[in-house]
């Protein structure tokens, strides 16, 4: 995975290629999550899949996990994505007036 620092917050991030294509940014720490349950948390998996579900535990960077590293998208903890939303607004409505 790449690895990078947030532009907004400073933060360390890593990116995943999301199904679509287009890269998410992440934070680093890996989590469990139990899909089962109706969680209200979002989480991408390293092959670019979102799933909800509800947080389990931290997992250990450093270590394979078998398929239950889950990533937290990074919008949901940077105190500067609100920055990020609005500029692609503005991106979509300068598209839209030509």
């Amino acid at each position: 995975m790449n690895t990078a620092q947030c532009k907004g917050c400073g933060a360390a991030i890593k990116f995943i290629r999301m199904k679509s294509g287009k890269m998410m940014p992440v934070n680093p720490e890996p989590y469990m999550a139990d899909q089962s349950r109706t969680g209200k948390e979002i989480f991408v998996r390293p092959d670019g899949e979102l799933i909800k579900g509800k947080s389990i535990c931290k997992l250990d960077p450093g270590t394979k996990h078998a398929g239950y590293d889950h990533y937290i998208p990074h919008w949901a903890s940077c105190p500067a994505a609100k920055q990020f939303k609005k500029q692609e607004k503005d991106r979509f409505e300068q598209a839209t007036i030509f």
